[in-house]
């Protein structure tokens, strides 16, 4: 289960490319390297992958690709042409990946109005994205540098569930210290029985972290994680994305864990992921979708999705026709004849 890492060779892009490479060399995964030329019809003008448009870009890769290399990871590159969203979740699909890795870009108004890329790879992503922020944090927990604190925002849902999956397997990786902050949505106003049903869902969920009071400590010299997740517990009862941010702020988290949980509707407020990840972010965030399975990720289509959407749907043809349908296509089979 590789880890798919985004570039596009800016600084930024540079950063999280080395925290990529050092967390797949810490999991023993391989890394790939992805460089989508996501201009305007770009898929159009640019045949193939070999095609003499992409020799910039391709010599950018291969110098980026020759640098993580250099530390020690596994990495294969990849440059293709299109939607840079559609490319990126297709990869990650077709070989089965862990995580995918890509660095935070602050849109403007419009693109927040309209959803920029990263919301839309969030929506269509079957894997985890890490929007990566000061990467050089994660890069110095992963050489054990550091412990990593992280901080678990969670409701009463299954796609909770989700991420406290995945955070069970980033364990192996290092010391961690969670921290568990539980939020409960409600269509109208905040009342003490919201406080009190999400205390006592929170209190049901299952999580890694509990009755572990050493969870994370490798050895005595380490650093521990918090003595079980059970007495560190935030209750959120109102605007979930900006007490999540203001108590990672507080508590100087590393790592925010969220749910990508399936719209609710027009009524309901917007998703908190996504509202997280439309200002600056104090850390790097982890968006896990509901449906995650490590072992589901797959692909049924080994086409592209880039190269399927150029393919028309054919027209619905009715299997029982009535008897003036019938004699409309008989006259206009004699028409044509």
């Amino acid at each position: 289960m590789p880890i798919v890492c985004d570039t596009d060779f800016s600084p930024a892009a540079q950063q999280t490319g080395r925290a990529a490479a050092s967390l797949a060399q810490r999991l023993g995964e391989e890394l790939y390297l992805v460089h989508v030329v996501d201009e305007l019809g770009s898929d159009f003008l640019i045949g193939h992958e070999e095609d003499a448009l992409l020799d910039p870009e391709r010599e950018m890769l291969d110098r980026q690709t020759d640098a993580l290399r250099q530390l020690g990871a596994r990495v294969e590159a990849r440059l293709v042409a299109g939607f840079r969203h559609v490319w990126l979740a297709e990869i990650a699909s077709a070989c089965r990946a862990r995580l995918m890795v890509i660095s935070h870009r602050p849109g403007n108004r419009l693109e927040r109005l309209l959803g920029d890329g990263v919301e839309k790879l969030l929506r269509i992503s079957p894997v985890p994205v890490l929007v990566a922020e000061s990467s050089d944090r994660l890069v110095d927990w992963l050489r054990g540098e550091r412990s990593l604190r992280v901080l678990v925002g969670l409701d009463p849902s299954d796609a909770s569930r989700a991420a406290l999956g995945w955070l069970t397997g980033l364990d192996g990786a290092g010391p961690l210290e969670a921290l568990v902050a539980t939020f409960h949505r409600e269509l109208g106003f905040v009342s003490f029985w919201t406080r009190l049903v999400s205390a006592a869902a929170t209190r049901g969920t299952v999580h890694p972290y509990r009755d572990r009071p050493a969870a994370g400590a490798r050895s005595p010299v380490e650093p521990r994680a918090l003595d079980g997740a059970t007495s560190h517990v935030e209750v959120i009862t109102r605007h979930p994305a900006a007490e999540l941010l203001r108590l990672a702020r507080r508590e100087q988290v590393d790592l925010l864990i969220l749910a990508r949980d399936p719209p609710q509707g027009r009524l309901w407020p917007a998703p908190v992921w996504r509202t997280i990840l439309q200002p600056s972010l104090p850390c790097s965030a982890v968006c896990v979708p509901a449906t995650y399975a490590p072992a589901e990720v797959s692909n049924s289509r080994g086409e592209p999705a880039a190269q399927r959407m150029r393919r028309r749907r054919p027209r619905a043809r009715w299997l029982v026709r009535s008897a003036r349908g019938e004699r409309r296509a008989h006259r206009g089979m004699q028409g044509r004849a």
